[in-house]
């Protein structure tokens, strides 16, 4: 599919191109049930080392810093000290960060006049095989949370009487799983896991997935290259066998390492 912005913030913004055209056709002819998009994910889904401040640098992406009024967010963000919008508010930065989510909500915005709602739950440093474990969650269990996240922002649009739609979840991780060496080779069958959960906690059978590539021009990608790869072939196992799930790729992308250890991605350009 054709890619339609320069991407800025978290290396996952190359969700934005990839997906949310897709995403905006399949709601564009009803205009009132509400889409919603779930966004999980560790460090680069947060948009750790980011500055919403600086987003003027950056032509196509200039305004994210301001609060988008016409979408609903709902997140809960971060390990020991979180951050919770508390229910639904409007979409805007969180923390003076730059998520994927921003970019998304303008470019669906722009391809559709449903309503749109995002639900994030994101935390740094943390991994699949423990933290994100549907089955055994341990560390900082964000599985539960995240699913009772979830659930408590559905809940609230019911009470709103709001018709919705789950459109899609969004989904980059896997940095701090390549370290492990029991969540490393298993990635691909805690992933396939991962993905079944959902749907069936969510009763969504027919759930999509979107699952990003790991970038290997971080410090991380470079020292740790063979470890990415197999994280990544895990990743590709799960996408080429589930027709409802896409590997979205992202290594083409030219990124700016943000802060002082080099570990996030903090900008891209297509160009």
């Amino acid at each position: 599919m054709t890619h339609l912005l320069t991407l800025i913030a978290a290396l996952v913004l190359a969700l934005v191109p990839a997906v949310a055209p897709a995403a905006a056709a399949e709601v564009e002819s009803d205009t009132t049930t509400v889409s919603v998009f779930i966004f999980a994910g560790q460090s680069n889904m947060v948009g750790s080392d980011s500055k919403a401040e600086d987003i003027q640098l950056f032509p196509p992406f200039a305004g994210l810093d301001r609060p988008q009024d016409t979408v609903l967010f709902s997140y809960l963000i971060g390990r020991e000290d979180k951050l919770a919008s508390n229910g639904w508010v409007a979409m805007q930065p969180v923390d003076g960060v730059v998520g994927p989510e921003l970019s998304f909500a303008r470019r669906v915005s722009q391809e559709t006049k449903a309503p749109i709602a995002i639900i994030k739950c994101a935390a740094g440093g943390t991994t699949l095989g423990a933290d994100w474990n549907p089955d055994d969650p341990s560390g900082f269990k964000l599985y539960p949370q995240a699913l009772q996240l979830i659930r408590s922002s559905l809940a609230e649009l019911d009470r709103k009487q709001l018709a919705y739609r789950i459109e899609g979840f969004m989904w980059h991780q896997g940095e701090n799983d390549i370290f492990d060496d029991k969540f490393r080779p298993n990635y691909g069958r805690n992933l396939k896991n991962f993905l079944a959960r959902w749907r069936r906690d969510l009763k969504t059978p027919h759930l999509k997935f979107y699952t990003g590539e790991l970038c290997t021009k971080t410090i991380w990608g470079m020292d740790n290259r063979e470890n990415m790869y197999a994280i990544r072939a895990g990743q590709k196992a799960v996408t080429e066998s589930d027709p409802l799930a896409e590997y979205i790729p992202t290594s083409h992308n030219a990124v700016e390492i943000g802060g002082g250890e080099g570990l996030h991605t903090i900008t891209m350009d297509s160009h």
